[in-house]
């Protein structure tokens, strides 16, 4: 799931598709044994993930919560003279794109005292 915070506040995204997730459990039962481990081979998992069906939106948080997931790209999206820039993709295949969270502090860090 990309795209997160386009014009707003990611926070606040992520918060509102947590209470679409819990509003989606109450719907459906069943779902609650998949908030931290998916089930794309189940229909309700996937219509509440991307909101179809009747469900609301809640692939983003259920993306963040997933137990499995070990990797997530970000990105600083800033616009200047050539486009768009600041961006940082990792693969989960190995481990040559990831970072330790020290690793990526220190960055982040960098960046913001250049």
């Amino acid at each position: 799931m990309e795209n997160i915070s386009a014009g707003s506040e990611p926070i606040t995204i992520w918060m509102t598709e947590k209470n679409n997730w819990k509003e989606d459990v109450r719907k459906n039962s069943s779902l609650k044994s998949l908030e931290f481990h998916p089930n794309w081979d189940n229909q309700a998992y996937t219509d509440a993930v991307m909101g179809a069906h009747g469900y609301k939106v809640a692939g983003h948080y259920t993306n963040l919560v997933n137990r499995n997931h070990r990797i997530m790209g970000m990105a600083h999206m800033t616009d200047n003279n050539y486009g768009y820039a600041d961006v940082y993709n990792a693969s989960s295949k190995n481990n040559k794109g990831s970072l330790t969270l020290g690793q990526y502090k220190s960055l982040v860090n960098k960046w913001l005292n250049r």
